[in-house]
């Protein structure tokens, strides 16, 4: 049983929440990603799988809502989630125009976050064998199948049911490191309209996409805490191994059209454009890279063992 949450602790859980929702925004960077540099992954993970269980929700039919409630671990899934969906509402348009106008900047920023997260994770299960490293071969294999597959390309708005089961398949994938939810919105081709729906507050489609997302999070979480409770080394290997194999998709240099779908597919070598801005990528990238060693001493610092 966790700790009674403390005012230091729920803010560290909130902050978290906002890290992993401005990471979602970004095709290529998952949420899952930064609840792992955070130290919240297996406590979020068993969370959503004790949502899912319908022990849990004999506690609401018996009317004992206070049992149900920490028997989900609900502050901590209450304050998370209103992080990650302030940062959503909040963080929309500005990650939209800085997508459009300084993507060598953001992605580069991502890019480098992302790398050493995934080594930090590796070093963590060492020593390896060969089990590891063949998870880790077919993680990454599987993750560059995904980021190099063609994308979608939607003349119009999907209905409200294809925004429902675009809300399954992309929060599924918005706890699996490496795999973002923005990422797979971008090859179903919904991911622009879904960011004009925030922008506009479209509440129809955000209802419909949040409904989907919360009923396809809670099973796929219960497969994951069953993989992570019997095969942990395996399956952490094969999520790390995830974030690396798509930062082909982090990818800096893309075709500065003004069209955000294009910016986000279309790479293009440094020398092709006309101002590369090699010093400041690189800047971007190191600043990653303290971003990671930053997030993993500030997490330590909310936490405690108890809520990791």
């Amino acid at each position: 049983m966790t700790q009674k949450p403390n005012g230091r602790r729920l803010t560290g859980v909130f902050a978290c929440g906002i890290a992993i929702g401005l990471a979602d925004l970004v095709p290529g960077v998952s949420g899952g990603t930064l609840a792992l540099i955070t130290g919240i992954y297996g406590r979020l993970i068993k969370a959503l799988n004790l949502c899912a269980s319908p022990t849990v929700w004999l506690f609401l039919f018996k009317g004992q809502l206070r049992v149900m409630w920490r028997a989900i671990d609900g502050t901590f899934l209450l304050v998370l989630f209103s992080g990650a969906v302030v940062a959503i509402v909040t963080a929309a348009t500005p990650l939209r125009h800085l997508l459009i106008n300084q993507s060598i900047a953001l992605l580069s920023f991502f890019c480098g976050l992302t790398f050493v997260a995934a080594l930090r994770i590796l070093y963590k299960l060492r020593p390896f064998n060969l089990l590891l490293i063949l998870c880790v071969l077919g993680g990454m294999g599987t993750a560059m199948l995904v980021v190099f597959a063609p994308t979608a390309t939607l003349q119009n708005a999907p209905p409200l049911s294809g925004y429902f089961l675009a809300g399954m398949l992309a929060l599924c994938a918005m706890i699996l490191p490496g795999i973002s939810g923005s990422f797979v919105l971008l090859l179903i081709g919904v991911y622009p309209f879904l960011i004009d729906a925030v922008h506009e507050l479209n509440f129809a489609v955000l209802l419909s996409f949040a409904s989907g997302g919360l009923l396809g999070l809670a099973l796929f979480a219960k497969l994951l805490r069953k993989l992570l409770v019997h095969l942990y080394l395996p399956v952490m290997a094969v999520l790390a191994s995830f974030m690396l194999g798509v930062l082909p998709k982090l990818w800096p240099w893309k075709e500065q059209t003004g069209d955000i779908r294009q910016i986000l597919q279309i790479a293009v070598w440094p020398t092709e454009l006309p101002e590369p801005q090699y010093l400041l990528a690189g800047a971007c990238f190191v600043f990653g890279i303290l971003a990671v060693l930053g997030i993993e001493y500030w997490a330590n610092y909310f936490s405690s063992p108890q809520v990791r």
